[in-house]
């Protein structure tokens, strides 16, 4: 293979590569987590370019970002050192509430002590039966399950209290479904960040997937 075939084929991938960076079309492998995505699902999906096919991921996957090729993850919370780039899109915060007619049937709650005193829904790891609001509060947990989505709908169902990412329970908020409660204690806020192994603004599809979080986050 003579080096002029060398070149015009260095130069072929070379001008390939500049442009899927420059172009806003072809895959995108996003990482996600599961009640972040179902928070974007309902409206906003449809806002992106159709040239542009998402295939997600659900789950925490920054500790494999090289190791199963995603482009980019999304991660909520303080980020640890790592070999990446990193932009925040939002932020977040956890709240607890519950259903009007579980706080009607139950004890007052106006301190994060008594809250061992209500049934408390949690994630199935929570294995120290603590909830993180301004400091930890030991709690009883009177059921568990994997996902988010679902503890909230165990709340709505008068099932307990559930302490969850704002996003998760916007809507049932919103629509007085579930009511927060004890909000002097859970005032902290979260960063969300989009992680990727290049810089976003270098790659236009980056860049647009960035805008779009920011937008509806």
């Amino acid at each position: 293979m003579g080096k002029k075939h060398i070149k015009d084929k260095v130069k072929h991938y070379q001008n390939d590569l500049l442009y899927a960076k420059n172009h806003i079309v072809g895959e995108l492998k996003i990482g996600i987590p599961h009640s972040l995505l179902e928070y974007i699902l309902n409206d906003t999906l449809g806002e992106l370019p159709k040239k542009v096919h998402l295939n997600w991921v659900v789950g925490n996957y920054l500790p494999y970002l090289y190791e199963k090729s995603f482009d980019a993850v999304i991660f909520c919370g303080a980020l640890p050192m790592g070999d990446f780039y990193a932009k925040k899109v939002g932020t977040w915060k956890k709240v607890v509430c519950a259903s009007k007619n579980y706080l009607k049937e139950h004890q007052k709650l106006d301190c994060p002590s008594a809250l061992l005193s209500h049934d408390c829904l949690d994630h199935i790891d929570n294995f120290q039966s603590t909830w993180q609001l301004d400091q930890s509060y030991p709690i009883r947990i009177t059921q568990r399950c994997s996902s988010s989505s679902l503890i909230a709908q165990m709340a709505e169902n008068d099932l307990g209290l559930c302490y969850l990412p704002s996003f998760t329970v916007k809507k049932q908020l919103e629509a007085g479904d579930l009511v927060e409660v004890l909000t002097p204690y859970t005032t902290q806020q979260f960063d969300i960040f989009m992680v990727t192994k290049e810089p976003i603004a270098d790659t236009r599809k980056l860049a647009l997937i960035h805008n779009f979080f920011k937008q509806c986050l």
